[in-house]
């Protein structure tokens, strides 16, 4: 009886400290528009300068017309956010361009420097946050 007990409890417990979505979170796709907004703000960004995840200063190797920038929509607690893993395009062989996609298919790269991006674009405040990987 005591475990029984125990095991509710703590069931409750985990409950009670998980996140709680939100009515109408879950994954969109963003359109061309927003994403062309968003990569006119960003190349601004760009342009004044960078920092890894360590917030050193750091350099992007091309310019964004030369990265796979794959986005993805969440909405997450209420808030709309884009997600974006751009990767210079030599480092995937692959030819630079747009692909709107799931957050299941953002590219997974766990070094890079600028060479990989991670953005996310806070749709209702319009707001852009980025990191560079780490260079190993």
């Amino acid at each position: 009886m005591r475990r029984k007990a125990f095991f509710g409890v703590a069931a409750i417990l985990f409950a009670s400290l998980s996140p709680v979505a939100a009515a109408g979170d879950g994954e969109w796709a963003p359109d061309a528009p927003l994403i062309a907004g968003i990569e006119t703000a960003f190349r601004a960004q760009m342009a004044s300068g960078m920092t890894d995840i360590g917030n050193h200063p750091a350099q992007a190797p091309a310019s964004l017309d030369g990265y796979v920038r794959t986005y993805a929509g969440e909405t997450v607690r209420g808030e709309r956010i884009v997600v974006g893993a751009l990767v210079d395009a030599a480092m995937l062989g692959k030819p630079p361009g747009i692909v709107i996609g799931t957050m299941e298919t953002l590219p997974q790269v766990s070094d890079g420097g600028c060479g990989v991006m991670h953005l996310w674009y806070h749709v209702e405040t319009h707001k852009i946050e980025t990191v560079c990987n780490f260079r190993l």
